[in-house]
């Protein structure tokens, strides 16, 4: 945003008062439109200058709110990013007019951007531009300062709409008119010398004079009212120009708020395009990954479940023969202790053919530590004479044996 001062121009004096300004505006041919002062008065200027009527301040109000939470990257140095949110909600409420939110750098940097035209503002303290473009081809809105208001310069000389063109038809009837009016003034022009023509036939004739000046005096007034008539046409020709000129300028303004709006929407969805096609490609990579390993899979599965039939069977068998020969391995086990302590107990006592309680708990003391816990699991089921013979061991093992090999067996499976 440029904001400076202009130095190739009238400067009007520094430190003048507003009178004295407004006085030296008014001698180079400006006049100075006065606008409401309230918080609304820079919108009200926009306003004035676009649709010749400050009342539709709030549209423009709105329209630079907009302009504002769509490019917030172009008012950082301006303002930071949250007070900037909060400036925006505040300049969307309305407001009784009494608030103290005057105009601001933001405010003109926003109009200017949104409606593409430059800003010229004569103040007490010198001249000040916010320039959106130097080139020329831009509006330009001249207002005077007043402490923290605005109002609107006009130019006396200009007669027509400013940043507006007429229709080529209507430049042709305005210029035919004036045209008109050129011959007829040339016809007034000639009666100035039929007068002088007249002075010498009434010095020669009075009677033939009278006669003449009352016949030209006839056709002057036919002509006269002729005049007028077009003169009167061309006045209702300019009018319809002007509404023409009202009317375009407002549909320009409205088509620049729609195509302001259009290209805010297709940013978004430029953006949102873009987003949509990371995602695609991040739903692509893992659809191709997925389904290689999903054909892995089914290249596994494939013939495989008949292959993993049998070797469930084959395992279950295995672990029956398994279970079998380690039943038998632990009964001949636990057998030849019977004979060992046995013979070690009675060793002139071939007939005995039992063992006390001690010399049995002594026989599950030796054993390793495995053995000794799953010998507890089945102390209960001892005899509860202190005499244990080979019958009642035998029991006592095969108990020992099959419950706890199975239950080994079957967590292990």
């Amino acid at each position: 945003m440029s904001d400076e001062e202009v130095n190739d121009e009238k400067t009007y004096g520094i430190c003048l008062t507003f009178e004295e300004l407004k006085t030296a505006l008014e001698g180079d041919g400006f006049r100075v439109h006065v606008v409401k002062e309230d918080c609304n008065n820079l919108f009200r200027c926009v306003s004035c200058y676009f649709e010749n009527t400050e009342e539709d301040y709030w549209t423009y109000r709105e329209s630079c709110s907009m302009y504002i939470e769509g490019h917030t990257i172009e008012f950082i140095g301006l303002m930071d990013e949250s007070d900037l949110e909060q400036y925006c909600e505040k300049l969307k409420k309305k407001s009784s007019g009494n608030e103290t939110l005057f105009a601001s750098k933001v405010e003109l940097y926003a109009l200017t951007r949104r409606y593409r035209l430059n800003i010229r503002i004569y103040g007490v303290d010198g001249i000040r531009e916010v320039i959106f473009e130097k080139s020329g081809n831009c509006q330009t809105i001249e207002l005077i300062q007043r402490n923290d208001y605005f109002h609107i310069l006009k130019k006396i000389t200009y007669t027509g709409e400013k940043g507006t063109s007429r229709p080529e038809a209507s430049n042709k009837n305005t210029l035919a008119a004036s045209n008109g009016i050129s011959w007829k003034f040339g016809i007034f022009g000639f009666f100035c010398v039929l007068s002088v023509i007249w002075g010498f036939v009434f010095f020669l004739s009075q009677g033939t004079a009278y006669l003449w000046v009352s016949i030209c005096g006839i056709i002057e007034s036919l002509f006269g009212m002729y005049h007028f008539t077009s003169l009167i046409k061309l006045q209702e020709t300019v009018d319809k120009i002007h509404k023409e000129n009202l009317r375009y300028k407002k549909n320009n303004f409205h088509l620049t708020n729609e195509l302001q709006e259009l290209q805010i929407e297709v940013e978004r969805l430029k953006n949102i395009r873009i987003s949509l096609e990371s995602d695609k490609d991040i739903l692509t990579r893992a659809y191709h990954t997925y389904k290689g390993f999903n054909e892995k899979f089914q290249q596994l599965l494939d013939g495989k479940t008949e292959h993993l039939k049998c070797l469930k069977h084959s395992s279950q068998s295995l672990i029956k023969r398994w279970q079998i020969n380690l039943v038998k391995r632990e009964k001949s086990i636990w057998n030849k202790l019977w004979d060992f302590f046995e013979s070690a107990s009675h060793p002139s006592q071939n007939s005995a053919n039992c063992l006390t309680r001690l010399q049995f708990e002594q026989l599950i003391a030796n054993l390793p530590m495995e053995f000794q816990v799953r010998y507890r699991n089945v102390r209960g089921k001892f005899p509860k004479q202190n005499i244990i013979t080979y019958k009642q061991f035998s029991g006592l093992i095969d108990y020992y044996v099959n419950q706890n090999t199975f239950a080994t067996n079957t967590a292990s499976y």
